[in-house]
C-alpha cells in the first residue's frame, strides 16, 4: 500500500492546491456517513452480485484542481475542416464528410476530475472542483458530492466483483492488460455513472440529473471516446432490474470486449 499510487497522490497533488471555503473535516465526516447509505443502497442495486468480502476503501478529499482530457482534435482543426469541406464536391466532399463525422465525434475536451478510485486502495475526491461546478450551474453542493462518492464507490465494488473472476491477475485485469484500453474504460465509466444515475434517481436530484441528460447530449459524448457516454446504453430501462446494466457487469468480469460490445448494442 505503500508503494502504490494512492498512497503517493497527496504529495504529488499538493502542487495543484487550491483553497476552498467548504470545510475539510465536516466534509470528511459527511461522506463516511453517506457513504453507509451509497453501500446499502448498492446491496439493492446489485444483489447477489454484491461482493461478500467488500471493504469501504479509504477516503481522502482533497483541496487540489486537476483535469481530464478526452479526445484527441482541437476544434481549429475541426473548423479547418469545415472550410474545406465547403469548397470541395463529389467524391472528396463525401470523404471530408466522413472525416469530419469522426473528428466532430472525438473533439478535443478538458473537464475537472469531481473524483478518483485507485485499486490500490482508495477514493480521492476533488471537492474544490466539485465546489466550482456548484457555483457556476447553482447546485447544490453536498448533494453532487455525494453523487460523486456513489460513482466511486461503485468503482471499489467493480474492482472487488473481479476478484471472483480474475483471483490473483485482478488488478492486470482491471487495468485493462490485453484489451484496448479506451473500451475497458468506457465499461468503467458507464457502469458506474449509470450507478449514479441510479443513485441520483432515489434522491430525487433533479437539477443534477438534468445537468447529466444535458452532458450526454454533447457533441463529444460517444463511446469509447468519451467512456461516461456509455449510460445512454444502459438508460432505456430506468428500474434497478436493468438487465442490459447487470449483463454488462457480469461480462466484465470475464472479458472487457465482450462488455463493450453487449453496452453498445
Amino acid at each position: 500500500m505503500d508503494k502504490g499510487y494512492f498512497s503517493k497522490i497527496a504529495k504529488c497533488e499538493r502542487k495543484n492546491f487550491a483553497p476552498c471555503s467548504e470545510n475539510r473535516e465536516a466534509l470528511v465526516e459527511f461522506l463516511q456517513a453517506k457513504a453507509e447509505e451509497v453501500l446499502a443502497f448498492s446491496k439493492e442495486v446489485l444483489g447477489a452480485s454484491y461482493p461478500a468480502h467488500f471493504e469501504m476503501p479509504k477516503l481522502l478529499i482533497l483541496p487540489v484542481k486537476k483535469q481530464q482530457s478526452f479526445g484527441k482534435y482541437a476544434y481549429n482543426m475541426v473548423l479547418q475542416e469545415e472550410a474545406k469541406l465547403a469548397q470541395s464536391c463529389g467524391a472528396e466532399k463525401k470523404a471530408l464528410q466522413e472525416k469530419l463525422a469522426v473528428m466532430k465525434a472525438n473533439i478535443k475536451i478538458e473537464q475537472p476530475v469531481k473524483g478518483s478510485f485507485f485499486a490500490d486502495g482508495g477514493i480521492v475526491i476533488y471537492y474544490c472542483n466539485i465546489c466550482e461546478l456548484c457555483a457556476k450551474d447553482n447546485l447544490d453542493f453536498k448533494d453532487y458530492l455525494a453523487s460523486v462518492l456513489a460513482h466511486e464507490i461503485f468503482h471499489a465494488l467493480h474492482f472487488a466483483c473481479c476478484d471472483r473472476t480474475q483471483e490473483w491477475k485482478q488488478m492486470d485485469y482491471w487495468n485493462g492488460v490485453g484489451y484496448e484500453y479506451a473500451k475497458v474504460s468506457a465499461v468503467r465509466e458507464s457502469l458506474a455513472e449509470y450507478f449514479r444515475y441510479l443513485w441520483l434517481m432515489k434522491q430525487r436530484q433533479e437539477a443534477l440529473l438534468a445537468i447529466m441528460h444535458k452532458e450526454l447530449a454533447k457533441p463529444y459524448a460517444t463511446v469509447p471516446n468519451y467512456p461516461y457516454a456509455g449510460v445512454k446504453h444502459l438508460l432505456s430501462e430506468e428500474v434497478l432490474e436493468n438487465a442490459r446494466f447487470h449483463s454488462v457487469l457480469e461480462s466484465s468480469l470475464i472479458n472487457w470486449q465482450e462488455a463493450y460490445e453487449l453496452l453498445i448494442s
